[in-house]
């Protein structure tokens, strides 16, 4: 059940739905036919999405985002400036620097 662009385990960012926005995903693996790749999504949920619509999990400082800050399905727009494992340090509109981890983030198309 591959070959597809990314290997099963690698991280990237998924489309969910009609949604907008990328979010943290896990590659499972893609069917070589179809080429529907199979992710679970940081935040638990599965899903198939073309392997065409998958964007490598690269985040570079300055880039906007937004984060899901106080878990409540609310999402700030934020500035990221850099990572440590699965958690991230992002500037909040404030000033302040403020932390999520990959699971409550997305990022805009």
């Amino acid at each position: 059940m591959n070959p597809g662009r990314f290997a099963p385990g690698s991280n990237v960012l998924a489309p969910w739905g009609t949604d907008p926005f990328l979010y943290p995903a896990i590659v499972l693996g893609v069917d070589p036919a179809t080429r529907q790749a199979f992710v679970v999504y940081w935040d638990g949920n599965t899903a198939g999405v073309h392997d065409d619509k998958l964007r490598p999990f690269e985040l570079r400082p300055g880039m906007r985002l937004e984060s899901d800050l106080a878990a409540r399905g609310e999402y700030t727009a934020c500035s990221f400036l850099w990572a440590s494992g699965g958690a991230l340090c992002m500037q909040h509109p404030n000033g302040n620097e403020v932390w999520s981890s990959f699971a409550k983030i997305r990022v805009p198309l």
